[in-house]
């Protein structure tokens, strides 16, 4: 008989898994940013592999997506590509290639960008600049001859940029074809 005093004992209980919050004070709030940075890393390393992105799909409060169709569209995409050799196919999301300190700002391009790269206006950006004492700020982007360019009010020489890097965000960045550029940190 299970002992029902012990987490995994009372998991079915509930009516939807909480997202493990790990990690100490400084990361508890990019774990998620560094499992995705971790799935990108072997997708990247290992030959015959793709990642299709679903950080639009989701919920805050709930990992498992209610958009199972565009789940499913976005592993057939791949599957069409990588199996059938469909090589025309835009079925990757927008990676990031290069990020260039360039005065106040950092220019950022892409591969895997379909036909174009696009932003989608939201109030809050998932966008952040790194100042040199370490701390990163909000940060707005914009595009200029299809490069992202990333720059937040009082910085003047930013130091690193990232995407996405939190638990949940709304996704801003994507391919034309509506896909979406997986987090970065760079």
């Amino acid at each position: 008989m299970a002992d029902n005093s012990q987490p995994l004992a009372r998991f079915g209980s509930k009516p939807h898994a909480d997202f493990p919050r790990i990690g100490t004070a400084a990361n508890k709030n990019t774990f998620w940013a560094e499992v995705r940075e971790a799935q990108r890393q072997v997708q990247d390393t290992l030959n015959n592999t793709g990642m299709a992105v679903l950080t639009d799909c989701g919920e805050e409060a709930n990992i498992h997506s209610h958009s199972k169709d565009r789940v499913g569209l976005r592993l057939a995409l791949l599957t069409r590509n990588m199996v059938y050799g469909e090589t025309t196919l835009s079925c990757r999301r927008p990676r990031l290639q290069t990020a260039e300190k360039d005065g106040n700002l950092m220019r950022l391009t892409f591969i895997d960008t379909g036909s174009a790269l696009s932003l989608k206006p939201e109030p809050d950006s998932a966008f952040e600049l790194c100042e040199p004492n370490g701390n990163y700020v909000p940060a707005t982007a914009t595009l200029s001859d299809g490069k992202l360019l990333v720059s937040a009010k009082g910085i003047d020489a930013p130091q690193h940029v990232r995407y996405g890097w939190k638990q949940w965000f709304v996704p801003t960045l994507f391919n034309a074809e509506r896909l979406p550029a997986s987090p970065f940190c760079r």
